[in-house]
């Protein structure tokens, strides 16, 4: 896992690069009803934040939710904020992200 990056709250812009929060990761899919961008050369700036879009994220605060994984997988390239991780590996990542979707979770 790759975690996000602490942006600020001002580095925030009306228009440029998806700036994907805690907010949008569901446990159906990612939601932008809460949408959010930072400036277009923080892309080349920030190389280790990028997500593509197919990649898949995790929420790293509170990512249970109804005994399930908030998982997602991207559907547009954005920039990875604190708090939500990218899924990343060398072994089957589908495979392994449909195991922790079907898992029922639960806290103690």
């Amino acid at each position: 896992m790759i975690g996000g990056g602490p942006f600020k709250s001002n580095d925030s812009v009306n228009k440029g690069i998806p700036w994907l929060k805690i907010v949008n990761v569901g446990v159906d899919g990612i939601s932008w009803n809460t949408e959010a961008y930072l400036p277009e050369y923080f892309w080349n700036d920030y190389p280790k934040y990028q997500l593509k879009r197919g990649n898949y994220v995790v929420a790293l605060t509170r990512p249970i939710l109804e005994h399930r994984l908030k998982i997602s997988k991207l559907d547009r390239n954005a920039l990875l904020n604190q708090r939500v991780a990218k899924l990343t590996t060398s072994e089957n990542l589908e495979y392994i992200v449909h195991l922790l979707e079907r898992k029922k979770w639960c806290l103690k």
